[in-house]
């Protein structure tokens, strides 16, 4: 299914343009969304980017809308001798929207709050935070049988030091330092609950759905339990499922959990949860005194940004056979081997399900 009206332009080599007219009337009717400005968002001279949103109604419209988007992004990729422009369709799903001054924003976890902000990104080796991700990384260390603090754990990957296997000691001097030596690791901490620079997404959007239309809530023993969402789906309330086009560079990685060095037998719910990560922070480098240098800068921040929403409005039934095709307990298995050493060792912001 194409999409329809088709854009009229590809901005940046993947991002679906409309003319202004259309996108403004879509705002007005709520089939698009603010993204914020559009030098900040896209790197284009638009007063506001903004992406559609789509309403569907049953399971085959929403299998129909990721085909067009999927669509797209295989039209709008293309390789030469010198340069890769094959895109990835990814998705993420929310029980609801988060709209702040009529932008719609979708930060990872380390950014949500000023004080994670500045505790993740601090020069300062002994914040709380910091503190924090000791513990997780030596029960992590020993479920992998590596070495912990600056040495395998940590593998390095500096494309302008590619002698260099392992990232020097103490030249972590951040948080985000130490964790963007390896995004890998980065994506896995954020995966069991630790708040890192990067957002989970998934190439498979029938688990994307699920997460959607199931919301999350903390019982009495502090525990997550999925219930069915009922919100309704209106410009901040209800399911949404983003959708993310993503070119696989340095400059914007993409980390897909799967295909690392993780073993299913050490951490099953990566792979039962096909999970990849958005990095939003930069690559680390020992270059300048510090890995807070970075050298793989996410320079396009519409990278990062959903080039769509699709907002499924299923009726009872329909929701139900939706959810019906995955549970929580398959999607969060309480005997993947790393996150029972993590509970054991009772490591402070893990995310705890209930069985």
């Amino acid at each position: 299914m194409p999409l329809s009206p088709a854009p009229k332009s590809i901005a940046n080599g993947w991002w679906p343009m409309y003319d202004d007219a259309t996108l403004l009337a879509w705002k007005r009717s709520g089939e698009a969304v603010s993204l914020g400005r559009g030098s900040e968002v896209l790197a284009l001279h638009i007063a506001e980017a903004m992406v559609r949103v789509h309403r569907v109604t049953t399971l085959d419209e929403y299998m129909a809308t990721v085909s067009a988007y999927r669509a797209f992004a295989e039209r709008s990729s293309f390789s030469t001798e010198t340069f890769d422009h094959t895109l990835t369709c990814l998705f993420r799903g929310q029980s609801r929207d988060y709209i702040d001054g009529g932008v719609l924003v979708s930060w990872p976890t380390a950014f949500r709050t000023r004080q994670l902000t500045d505790e993740y990104l601090s020069l300062e080796r002994d914040t709380p935070l910091a503190q924090d991700w000791g513990r997780w990384a030596s029960v992590i260390a020993k479920v992998n049988d590596v070495e912990d603090e600056s040495g395998d754990l940590y593998a390095f990957s500096d494309p302008l030091q590619p002698e260099r296997r392992t990232a020097p000691p103490l030249a972590d001097r951040t948080l985000s330092g130490r964790l963007t030596t390896n995004l890998e690791l980065m994506a896995l901490g954020m995966h069991y609950g630790f708040p890192t620079a990067s957002l989970d997404v998934t190439p498979d959007e029938s688990l994307a759905l699920w997460f959607a239309l199931n919301v999350g809530r903390t019982d009495a023993g502090g525990r997550i339990c999925y219930e069915p969402n009922s919100g309704a789906a209106g410009a901040e309330e209800g399911p949404s499922v983003y959708v993310y086009i993503q070119r696989r560079s340095l400059e914007n990685p993409v980390v897909d959990l799967t295909a690392g060095a993780l073993t299913r037998e050490r951490a099953s719910r990566p792979f039962v949860q096909r999970a990849w990560a958005l990095p939003f922070h930069v690559h680390a480098s020992q270059l300048g005194g510090g890995m807070d240098a970075g050298f793989g800068r996410i320079t396009t921040p519409a990278q990062r940004w959903p080039s769509a929403v699709i907002k499924p409005m299923f009726s009872p039934d329909a929701a139900a056979n939706a959810r019906s095709m995955y549970s929580a307990a398959e999607l969060f298995p309480s005997n993947d081997t790393l996150y029972r050493a993590l509970g054991d060792a009772d490591v402070p912001r893990l995310a705890r399900y209930a069985e």
